[in-house]
């Protein structure tokens, strides 16, 4: 099914044509969830006097579009943490002074961090929500302990579920990191893992980076520590060369430091990976232990090789969590999102 419902505006980032969690979840949206969506992008990518003027101009036709629109009754809103849930903030208050009902979105793994810097400031803007949406069992834990749990609704990130392939996992085991290449994601703990023991993965493992490199200078990593036989860095992916990498590759590789659901696992799992990713944020809620997945402790590099080498050393460990991953993918696809967030919003208009 697919939601056709003009009450409702969607408010986030823009998307279209921009990279990061968020605007991959609702290009997700717009695609596979909504026949048609109803969207006003609050910020843009660019310098911050161009994100500053974007901002300026988004509020006035946000309150234009309220003022004129008497069909719409429900803003739904993404937001992230610290700017951009002060944005959130302010379309928030809006709303409710349109007399809107509405939804936040709350997607950024820092949310817990951001709230414990600034709690009277979230609590404030959360008082202004009908319902809060959380993106996994234990972030809703966690939103329970601010708000009211039964404002609190869990809808997790939609992903298209692509044809089921038959996988075998012969030769080198082909491990693959997407995402920002960044220090918060754990992609220098991945790297330095593997200078580490360079001697026991050479031969049996290639690792590939996907993602725009933010602060670790893969290249030159590479390089200075000549790992050009087992690292190769490919940049940011999209579309069929994305699909490429997810059917070249057998485990996904994700040692982040904070997470909220990472669209990059759910994907992984619906093209049948099994994931190697911190204990952190919704991470659990998805990833289960020796089942579909091995969890490990973020920043500790040995437990991240540790887990490498158990499924370097058991191929059918690999082919079982693979199986058991695309299985757990299923109750992410966009059908299923669809008819929550259907329900929501029948609830809320109601």
């Amino acid at each position: 099914m697919m939601i056709n419902n003009p009450t409702v505006l969607q408010v986030g980032c823009s998307h279209r044509h921009s990279r990061g969690g968020i605007a991959q979840v609702l290009n997700n949206y717009e695609k596979y969830v909504f026949a048609d969506m109803r969207f006003l992008a609050n910020s843009c990518d660019g310098p911050k006097i161009v994100k500053a003027i974007f901002f300026v101009f988004a509020i006035i036709k946000f309150i234009v579009k309220l003022t004129f629109c008497r069909s719409i009754k429900i803003v739904h809103i993404h937001t992230s943490s610290y700017f951009s849930y002060q944005r959130s903030y302010y379309y928030a208050r809006i709303s409710k002074f349109f007399g809107k009902k509405v939804i936040m979105h709350v997607h950024s793994g820092k949310f817990s961090q951001y709230y414990a810097e600034y709690p009277a400031f979230v609590e404030n803007g959360l008082k202004y929500c009908d319902k809060v949406i959380a993106l996994t069992p234990t972030w809703k834990e966690f939103f329970s302990s601010i708000i009211d749990a039964d404002k609190i609704e869990v809808v997790p990130n939609p992903v298209p579920m692509p044809p089921h392939i038959e996988r075998k996992f012969n030769g080198k085991l082909r491990f693959l990191f997407m995402g920002f290449v960044s220090r918060d994601k754990g992609a220098m703990d991945l790297l330095e893992m593997v200078v580490s023991h360079k001697g026991r993965l050479s031969k049996k493992t290639q690792f590939t980076l996907c993602g725009n490199d933010i602060d670790c200078n893969v290249g030159k990593y590479i390089r200075e520590n000549h790992l050009g036989d087992l690292v190769v860095y490919r940049g940011w992916v999209k579309g069929e060369e994305k699909q490429k990498m997810f059917d070249s590759h057998d485990v996904l590789v994700l040692p982040s430091y904070a997470e909220g659901l990472p669209m990059t696992i759910i994907e992984a799992m619906a093209n049948g990976m099994p994931v190697i990713a911190s204990n952190v944020g919704g991470i659990p809620d998805i990833v289960n232990e020796r089942v579909n997945g091995l969890l490990i402790t973020s920043g500790n590099k040995n437990e991240l090789f540790s887990a490498v080498m158990t499924y370097v050393n058991d191929r059918n460990m690999v082919a079982s969590h693979s199986a058991a991953a695309f299985e757990t993918a299923a109750a992410y696809s966009p059908d299923i999102i669809a008819s929550r967030l259907e329900t929501l919003y029948e609830e809320l208009k109601n």
